[in-house]
């Protein structure tokens, strides 16, 4: 397959009152053509940063990519004007937010909000993008979409803000569509409707996903290959039925360990002791090591590369590299 976005090297860093911090520390990755990519990792890891790095969405007043490439479709996007950017953002790759409330805009009506994307990208008449939002709006399960065009994003429910959002992401149907935890507010039967429309539209429309998550039970609904992030950095790679089979990384491991399981007859739940670390105040050596059940004194004091250990297998641990894990 054809990767039609590559991240190479990438590096994010923030000002801060501590000083110069960085979020994302060397994250490369790619997108195939059709693919849905997974980002897992616990909050704090770094995966929405590398998402609104890519989109060049960061406040430039406070960040900045210090290093790196963004190539889509070839390109480098960090190479180019902001209209240039502009063209691509919200037309050949669309984002879905985190929290839908926050995403839309409460004094405009949905419609308006949906066909804005289409009057700027497409150069639609008023009239013709307006028909294309009620189009969209229907085309991602909502009923009624003549008269939730008219409506206000308070009076829809979350399960309908986010079908929301996907519209406003499909409008101008992208190749390239960032879900940034599209089902995380939401409880288990919406979530389970709005994956369901995500995998559909991406059937239909032949688009690629890159979707960030911290729910395993995402990644295997829905993704071919996934990334795991750790303190803005990625410390395992593979596709999603080698990772279940044989997670490798300890950070993975636990995570998987973490998920409820209907057999077997555990009372508590297993854990991860600790906390992601603070980007101005990392551990020296192997950034998981203060939380890693299986690390060694060379783990505390050396930082692990990322590294091919089987076939199409990446992993940041010296022990795994080693054959001692």
């Amino acid at each position: 397959m054809t990767e039609l976005l590559e991240v190479s090297g990438l590096c994010t860093e923030f000002q801060t009152a501590a000083g110069t911090i960085r979020a994302v520390d060397g994250i490369s990755l790619s997108v195939r053509k059709g693919e849905t990519l997974g980002i897992v990792g616990e909050s704090g890891c770094g995966k929405s940063i590398t998402s609104l790095s890519i989109m060049q969405l960061l406040p430039k007043r406070i960040s900045r990519i210090a290093s790196g490439h963004i190539r889509f479709e070839g390109k480098d996007m960090l190479e180019m004007s902001m209209n240039e950017v502009r063209n691509i953002r919200g037309n050949r790759i669309a984002m879905i937010f985190q929290e839908p409330m926050t995403s839309l805009n409460p004094v405009f009506k949905i419609g308006r909000q949906i066909s804005e994307s289409a009057r700027y990208h497409l150069k639609l008449s008023k009239k013709e993008a307006a028909e294309r939002a009620v189009e969209m709006l229907r085309k991602v399960g909502i009923p009624r979409p003549e008269k939730i065009a008219q409506q206000y994003a308070h009076q829809l429910s979350g399960g309908m803000r986010q079908r929301v959002m996907i519209a406003m992401a499909m409008v101008c149907n992208p190749q390239l569509l960032i879900a940034d935890e599209p089902t995380t507010a939401l409880d288990v039967t919406i979530q389970a409707q709005i994956l369901d429309l995500m995998r559909d539209l991406q059937k239909n429309e032949g688009m690629s996903i890159l979707m960030i998550t911290h729910d395993l039970g995402v990644v295997a609904e829905m993704c071919d290959r996934v990334v795991i992030m750790y303190a803005g950095q990625i410390v395992e790679e593979t596709d999603v039925a080698t990772l279940y089979s044989n997670p490798l990384h300890p950070y993975t491991r636990g995570l998987l360990a973490s998920l409820p399981q209907l057999a077997g007859d555990e009372e508590r739940l297993s854990s991860i002791p600790g906390q992601v670390p603070n980007p101005a105040n990392l551990p020296s050596g192997c950034r998981f090591a203060p939380r890693c059940p299986v690390a060694v004194d060379r783990c505390r004091e050396q930082l692990p590369e990322l590294l091919e250990v089987q076939p199409g297998h990446t992993c940041r641990c010296i022990l795994q590299q080693e054959g001692v894990l």
